[in-house]
């Protein structure tokens, strides 16, 4: 059983700041053959509440290269709605199948297929995503790979398509670290390129974050990084622009059990954000503390 405190913050400057805190219960039993669970959350924004109950139920079928978990979820409450999910894997010497999905009692479902070849730090292969919602969507990308200790690199290549929209995609994962003494100097960089989308997507997105990684010993660390998010002209709302953001970030953790972290976002003020925040313009703090108690 474990209990969870979050307590998150938004101070945007010069204005009134939210504050949200989520306080859950959980209880789960899991066995070689069977996981099952309960959670309870109660979520506080400023004067909204929200509460729920989350139940689970899966069922594991492993053997040496095959293996198949299939899963039932419900949220009652503010939150109501049941979810079936499944997860499987098959090997054969080198070659690797992967299926995932679930489907959702409010009609958005997602299937997403992996087929690859793996040999030691290299991989390649194909990823079909089928994403079924109002913006319905799908991929189909050819995919390579190769990872180290030190580094993480991941390119894509393919089509995608949004809605009666389609275009070829050319995209990337990456991940450099750098060890220094007790510390980590992590690189990554995220990008998009879709190289004829339609003129209200943006043709260019990226993620560049640089972060410092101190080693405390026994789980504790602090890490202290910064974040560029860059989108090249699109069109939302009546907007047409691109979007040049950056945001500092600190987190303090202390055991795997409490963490505490602060985020100034859109340090240079930018008018236009492409984050999760947007709808929190202009330069604004996010903080907060999570705490996991055991018992």
């Amino acid at each position: 059983m474990y209990n969870l405190i979050k307590n998150r913050y938004n101070y945007l400057f010069g204005k009134d700041r939210l504050n949200e805190r989520e306080i859950s219960h959980a209880i789960a039993y899991k066995s070689k053959f069977v996981d099952l669970g309960i959670k309870i959350s109660h979520t506080t924004l400023d004067s909204l509440e929200s509460d729920f109950q989350q139940y689970f139920l899966t069922t594991k079928l492993e053997r040496k290269n095959h293996n198949l978990d299939l899963t039932y979820e419900a949220f009652i409450g503010d939150l109501d709605f049941s979810l079936v999910r499944f997860e499987q894997q098959n090997s054969f010497f080198n070659f690797h199948l992967e299926n995932y999905g679930f489907y959702r009692s409010d009609d958005i479902s997602q299937i997403c297929s992996k087929l690859f070849y793996q040999r030691r730090n290299f991989r390649i292969g194909t990823t079909y995503i089928n994403t079924d919602n109002p913006d319905y969507s799908k991929e189909l990308l050819l995919n390579s790979s190769y990872n180290n200790s030190y580094l993480k690199l991941s390119l894509n290549i393919g089509k995608k398509r949004v809605k009666n929209n389609e275009w070829n995609i050319f995209s990337g994962d990456n991940q450099l670290d750098i060890p220094y003494n007790n510390a980590i100097i992590r690189l990554q960089n995220r990008f998009e390129n879709n190289i004829d989308a339609p003129e209200n997507f943006p043709k260019y997105q990226s993620v560049l974050t640089a972060s410092c990684i101190f080693d405390m010993n026994y789980s504790n660390f602090i890490t202290l990084g910064i974040t560029n998010t860059y989108a090249s002209n699109y069109e939302v709302d009546g907007f047409i622009g691109n979007a040049n953001n950056w945001d500092l970030f600190l987190k303090i953790q202390i055991t795997k059990y409490f963490e505490i972290y602060g985020n100034l976002h859109n340090f240079f003020e930018k008018e236009n954000m492409f984050t999760q925040m947007n709808s929190v313009p202009g330069r604004h703090f996010t903080y907060g503390v999570k705490w996991i108690f055991i018992n």
